[in-house]
């Protein structure tokens, strides 16, 4: 057998092994039942303008959307993150997350009925001595076991809570910057994609308005979202921006945005989203007609 031949079937042996490897479907994890037991806060978050040595008098509403009654608990907490991702702290006690001790609550323990709504009333007490700036704690509602616990009973709490983000009036600073803004051409997996990295160089908190929209080649609106973020003082954050449902496979034009402090930063690119075996196929057919080509012209 010639050797052109054996290298010709050798590629397309190749070729065909891995299109149908990579054609097997993967198991999908089966959803367990959620609980009947619900809690829920209204609102999420909570924004102030406070003057040092003034009040501020609030509510927030605990709803019981679940099938059990329940009693729970209010209480205040501080706020701070320890990474690019934000991921939450709420025991580290920071020179700004001292609001916490300036919120007292109406009352600290609540009962609620299956399908009934509570509301939760406090007071935000700012020290005449408070610095500038921004100040940041959580709000939490945790429910209560019921019943005596016993030597093999496990207690199990809910918490759901509301972040407090409050700036004390005076002489502050805020400012940040743009550290990174990606949205690459070549995408291998779903979902789409575009990443961006914002720095506070101040000691406020400020709030970044970010959207992206995904169109065809014809530009008709395939997806659009816009969210905001929070960026803490002396932070970095971390924002990612994707389109969930991406199909595998497919070129699209993507316009991502983000605004923050009077700053309006846009990428508009062309993206093309095909899974890594796609170009192994295109590298090995390749491959193969030059092989052919080469024989051939022997």
């Amino acid at each position: 057998m010639k050797r052109g031949s054996v290298l010709f079937r050798l590629s397309a042996g190749l070729l065909t092994g891995l299109l149908c490897f990579t054609s097997l479907p993967a198991d999908a994890a089966t959803p367990t039942q959620g609980e009947r037991e619900s809690i829920t806060m209204s609102p999420t978050s909570k924004h102030y303008d406070l003057k040092a040595g003034g009040t501020r008098r609030d509510e927030l509403t605990i709803v019981n959307d679940g099938e059990t009654d329940y009693a729970f608990r209010v209480y205040a907490a501080p706020y701070s993150v320890q990474d690019e991702n934000y991921e939450p702290d709420f025991s580290t006690m920071r020179q700004n997350t001292d609001i916490e001790s300036w919120i007292d609550f109406e009352k600290r323990s609540y009962f609620v009925r299956a399908g009934e709504t509570v509301t939760v009333k406090y007071t935000v007490a700012v020290p005449e001595n408070a610095t500038p700036g921004g100040h940041y704690g959580v709000l939490f509602a945790e429910t209560q076991p019921t019943g005596v616990p016993t030597a093999t009973s496990v207690e199990r709490k809910k918490r759901v809570g509301a972040i407090v983000y409050a700036t004390v009036d005076g002489e502050y600073q805020v400012g940040g910057k743009m550290v990174e803004f990606d949205l690459p051409g070549l995408q291998f997996i779903s979902p789409l994609k575009a990443m961006m990295l914002v720095e506070n160089t101040g000691n406020a908190d400020f709030a970044v308005n970010t959207r992206m929209l995904v169109t065809d080649l014809f530009g008709n609106k395939k997806y659009e979202v816009t969210k905001t973020y929070q960026v803490l003082p002396a932070s970095q954050r971390k924002i990612t921006m994707d389109w969930p449902q991406s199909p595998s496979f497919g070129l699209f034009k993507v316009t991502a945005s983000a605004e923050f402090l009077g700053q309006d930063t846009v990428k508009e690119k062309y993206v093309l989203m095909a899974p890594v075996w796609m170009y192994l196929a295109a590298v090995i057919g390749l491959l193969v007609l030059i092989i052919y080509y080469v024989q051939k012209r022997r």
